[in-house]
């Protein structure tokens, strides 16, 4: 008989001890969490705690743990915060860390993403303690999960990493197979397809050996997506086909949704449009089935691009405009779950501090209370002001309402929205309010090291000051820079964003310091949720009919910017390797790293010996071919992928080795040096040798705090000095210069 099979009145009779109970719904929970839930539920109702704490503890947990895994997030919230408490009422150190998990994944899917992580550490912390592996491995996941999100992947993969061999320890086969998977997932997103087929291969390999279906259709999935990112569209297509199978056998409707787009996206990649139509057509009505607003859009956009490749125009317009009113329901659906977690996380708080002022009569706590009940009274306002904003299309109109309402919920004297323009990386100001009088202030560019709004756009995060002079290094270089005025003090940014796409900001400031508290910041992002969907509908004033051609032209015209923009950027338009500008981008990158990780790092500079000489009499055109010989033959002795030469310029070239100390740069260096000397390139003018031949200088060690990337250069250019006074064609370093006799010895 299979678990699934089980009936509740079953389980409910059975005569195995409490324990057996929960190790059935701890097997379920995987397949069939709603089952596992019905048990957990049972049990908590049918336990007496002071009598069985420890079953009482894992029941709470299962139970909170399988709403989580069905969607419930407000369930998982309050089973999380009851599990909290009732572990840390009898100190169990173990189910305070599952407890702290569970919180930390209700928030991550908030995208309160600071939050989460704070509850992860902890969490963490009181793993380790309790010697839980299993919840010290699904925590690093998590924070590894944080990281990939905010593009991270050095961070991410490091937890991930973590979790993979706690789990391996511990052999916890699920914790290992998703390490597998998030490790390959992070390859993949750094374009290193060996690696992340890798590790995909080796989830696979667990998820088979442990029976799991439901990963190993995950494993697929993954598959799939990297073979379609690598342009192996057919294998591709198959991998997709059989997680379907699984995911069907299976029932996990929510993962065959997002296989099927998947599919339909390879589909129209090769051309198969009229398959691709069936496809997305059956998706329609699975996603309306699991009433996920949110795929429904995706879908409903990927059959009009079928019909607008098809050129059947009338039916594009028609999913256009479905997809649009779709998409339209999402946002503000996706807004009121988060105003609802909002809500839910005050009812928390305010049971809370309402025992606590039961318990202690304390006048403190009252006045807590008090004003927790007046943030979640706000949260209605905000609501109210979201219905205002939204239901008119006149900018203007929308900027006044909100400004009008959003000082009866915090002091914002100042008030202000910026636009971003991709297409220029201009940032304009349609509206900025100081003290109820429009303010007036000229357009900047995304690149404005000066700029609050831009850096909060270049970075896609939350800007808090509360003592603006103390603060604003983190931000920008000049604190008067865009400055007018009375300064304010405490400083709110906020992005906007439409679509995953950021489009602005929105600011509140005080000229008081610490005005603002993480619940003003937490109103502001609601508001600028709803904003961002006014803003939308104001600017909406084209056809859909017109989007089609010109998101054609669009398209095209910035692909081929795109790569003009990278080649002109940052190669060499000569030799074809990187240029000086992409060498100093890397090795700020290395040098921090270094830094941070207290890693060797050498840098090699090299001079081509009498390069005048060679350009005077030879004539510029084979002085340009020397220098196309020379930088193939530096850059073919590289062997690490994280080795990276480029032109310095004129007859300079510089290499940079991560994780090199002197002996191996000296290796290297001579490498190059020897292997230009084999290609016996004629010389007949240079005093040096018959031979074009290179002198070489290297700066190596490990990096302090207050290194520079010019003084690293610099260093390695006053060994290129040594050696060249030593009679070029040799090298020297930083540390001694190597003579060409001690070389040959």
């Amino acid at each position: 008989m299979k678990l699934s099979d089980i009936s509740k009145n079953k389980l409910n009779s059975m005569p195995d001890p409490l324990d057996s109970r929960l190790d059935i719904a701890d097997k379920l929970q995987y397949t069939d969490p709603k089952q596992a839930y019905d048990i957990a539920y049972a049990l908590c109702r049918e336990i007496d705690e002071n009598l069985h704490p420890k079953i009482y503890l894992r029941s709470l947990f299962l139970k909170g743990r399988t709403s989580w895994y069905m969607g419930r997030f407000d369930d998982a919230l309050f089973g999380g915060t009851e599990l909290l408490e009732k572990a840390q009422a009898q100190n169990n150190i173990s189910y305070q860390a599952e407890a702290l998990n569970l919180l930390g994944n209700v928030n991550l899917h908030m995208d309160n993403l600071d939050q989460a992580l704070e509850y992860y550490r902890d969490g963490l912390k009181f793993a380790k303690v309790s010697h839980n592996g299993r919840a010290e491995s699904s925590l690093y996941n998590n924070i590894g999960e944080i990281y990939n999100r905010l593009g991270a992947n050095d961070q991410a993969k490091e937890y991930y990493e973590k979790a993979l061999r706690i789990a391996t320890a511990i052999q916890d086969s699920n914790g290992i197979g998703i390490a597998y998977l998030n490790l390959g997932e992070i390859a993949m997103k750094s374009e290193l397809y060996s690696d992340a087929l890798k590790r995909i291969d080796d989830a696979l390999l667990v998820f088979k050996n442990a029976h799991d279906k439901l990963g190993e259709a995950n494993v697929l999935w993954l598959q799939g997506d990297t073979h379609a990112k690598i342009g192996n569209l057919d294998l591709a297509e198959s991998l997709y086909i059989r997680a379907e199978e699984i995911e069907l056998e299976t029932g996990d409707q929510y993962n065959l949704l997002r296989t099927g787009i998947a599919l339909v996206k390879v589909l129209i990649e090769k051309s198969k449009l009229n398959d691709a139509e069936v496809k997305c057509l059956g998706l329609v009505e699975l996603a309306d089935n699991l009433h996920t607003s949110d795929n429904t859009a995706l879908v409903l956009s990927l059959l009009a691009n079928i019909y607008e490749k098809k050129q059947e125009f009338e039916k594009a317009l028609t999913y256009y405009k479905r997809y649009h009113d779709s998409d339209l329901i999402n946002q503000k659906e996706t807004l009121d779950e988060r105003l609802n977690h909002v809500r839910s996380q005050f009812k928390i708080e305010q049971a809370h501090h309402e025992k606590e002022i039961f318990r202690l009569k304390n006048v403190e706590l009252k006045s807590k209370h008090s004003e927790l009940q007046k943030l979640y009274e706000n949260i209605g306002i905000i609501s109210e002001i979201g219905r205002d904003i939204t239901s008119t299309l006149n900018l203007t109109d929308v900027f006044k309402r909100i400004y009008n309402n959003l000082n009866n919920l915090m002091d914002a004297t100042f008030f202000g929205i910026s636009l971003y323009d991709k297409k220029d990386n201009s940032i304009t100001f349609p509206m900025f309010i100081t003290s109820g009088e429009l303010s007036d202030f000229e357009s900047t560019v995304l690149d404005d090291t000066n700029s609050l709004s831009a850096w909060c756009i270049r970075n896609q995060k939350d800007i808090v000051i509360n003592d603006y002079l103390s603060e604003y290094q983190t931000y920008k270089h000049d604190p008067m820079e865009h400055r007018f005025g009375q300064l304010s003090q405490s400083v709110l940014y906020v992005p906007l964003f439409i679509e995953g796409h950021i489009i602005g900001t929105v600011t509140a400031q005080s000229y008081e310091r610490n005005a603002y508290t993480k619940h003003h910041l937490d109103m502001l992002k609601a508001l600028a949720s709803y904003m961002a969907i006014a803003i939308q509908n104001g600017q909406e004033s084209k056809q859909l009919a017109d989007e089609i051609q010109r998101r054609k032209e669009i398209q095209n015209s910035l692909e081929s910017l795109n790569k003009r923009l990278t080649e002109m950027t940052y190669m060499d338009a000569l030799t074809k390797i990187p240029n000086r500008r992409h060498f100093v981008d890397a090795l700020t990158r290395e040098l921090n790293r270094s830094i941070r990780e207290q890693e060797s790092l050498a840098v090699v500079l090299i001079d081509i010996d009498k390069f005048k000489e060679y350009n005077d009499n030879y004539g510029h055109t084979s002085g340009d071919t020397c220098l196309e010989a020379v930088a193939r033959v530096l850059e073919n002795s590289l062997k690490r992928k994280t080795d990276f030469v480029a032109r310095y310029g004129g007859d300079e070239f510089v290499a940079v080795l991560p994780n090199t100390d002197l002996k191996g740069a000296q290796l290297v260096a001579e490498t190059m040096r020897s292997n230009l000397e084999l290609t016996q390139m004629e010389h007949a003018y240079s005093n040096v040798s018959p031979l074009v031949s290179i002198t070489l200088g290297i700066y190596a060690e490990i990096p302090q705090d207050g290194m520079t990337l010019e003084r690293a250069v610099q260093l390695a250019d006053q060994a290129l000095y040594t050696a060249k006074d030593m009679g070029r064609n040799c090298i020297a370093s930083n540390i001694s210069p190597i003579s060409l006799d001690q070389r040959k010895a």
